[in-house]
């Protein structure tokens, strides 16, 4: 059996594969070694793994994590791994690479992810030949839901208190500005907790300033990701993630006016990556 895994900043997939090459997927918390200690990781693991299953049987592990761009960090989730698939070869991999080989598989294209984070990379379909640092939800990840969340909650909370968009902020999330600003300085994954927030966004897109910031997160992403790679006027755009495909209304024309070219797009990566594995 094979096992494809892809580990975001809020969620895992995992995608069982048997020798008849039928899939059984299950999901679990995201998996980033920049958010959990080791006993954290290997907590998800035990936990998200289904007792029906046996580990034993799997011979192959390709995993795409988000946050493995060292070599160390891939290393902290190859030993989780190997503590349940004691009999499999482990592939670990940076999910830049699995996002790339989802979108275009053995062709070029400049593969972008617009989820909870964000991030991009040249990829001449078979290496990633050039990127750009995401910098993470306090210095970058334009374009992101973290992006989006924090560029929401700070018009959120320079409104008057009796402004209707914030009225309906605060009922929705049952939330005060005090204790939003607590949750961001000492709760658990900021990153996530911001990104929480970018559906309201999308639902408030009437309101000039919510459309504002929207087109100014995207626009500062194609400007300073995709746009930032020669190969941009040759290839097309892929794009990966809950924001690029739910906001796909917003920012694809924003792409196009800066003549970038999106073809496919996608809400998640795990049955295009269980594909290419079963084909290459």
């Amino acid at each position: 059996m094979k096992l494809v895994v892809d580990s975001g900043g809020s969620k895992t997939d995992w995608n069982l594969i048997s020798s008849s090459q039928d899939a059984t997927p299950f999901h679990s918390t995201g998996l980033n070694p920049y958010f959990h200690s080791d006993t954290e990781l290997a907590a998800i693991l035990k936990n998200s793994w289904p007792d029906s299953f046996n580990a034993d049987l799997v011979e192959e592990v390709f995993f795409y994590g988000a946050g493995l761009s060292a070599n160390g960090q891939k290393m902290r989730i190859k030993k989780m791994l190997q503590t349940r698939f004691e009999n499999a070869a482990l592939n670990v991999e940076h999910d830049l690479l699995g996002a790339a080989r989802a979108l275009s598989g053995n062709h070029p294209c400049i593969a972008s992810i617009m989820g909870t984070g964000s991030n991009s990379c040249a990829y001449d379909g078979i290496n990633i030949i050039a990127n750009r640092p995401s910098m993470g939800f306090i210095l970058g990840d334009q374009g992101s839901g973290a992006h989006i969340g924090k560029s929401l909650l700070s018009y959120i909370w320079n409104l008057e208190v009796d402004h209707p968009i914030r009225q309906n902020f605060e009922a929705e999330f049952s939330l005060d500005f005090d204790s939003c600003i607590k949750q961001l300085y000492s709760g658990p994954k900021p990153n996530r907790y911001l990104a929480q927030f970018a559906p309201f966004a999308l639902k408030n897109t009437q309101d000039k300033e919510v459309r504002s910031l929207l087109n100014k997160s995207f626009s500062r992403f194609f400007e300073s990701h995709v746009m930032a790679y020669p190969e941009h006027k040759d290839w097309e755009m892929n794009a990966l993630g809950s924001v690029a495909k739910f906001f796909e209304i917003i920012w694809r024309p924003l792409a196009e006016e800066r003549g970038i070219r999106v073809n496919k797009v996608l809400a998640s990566p795990i049955d295009a990556l269980t594909e290419y594995h079963l084909n290459s």
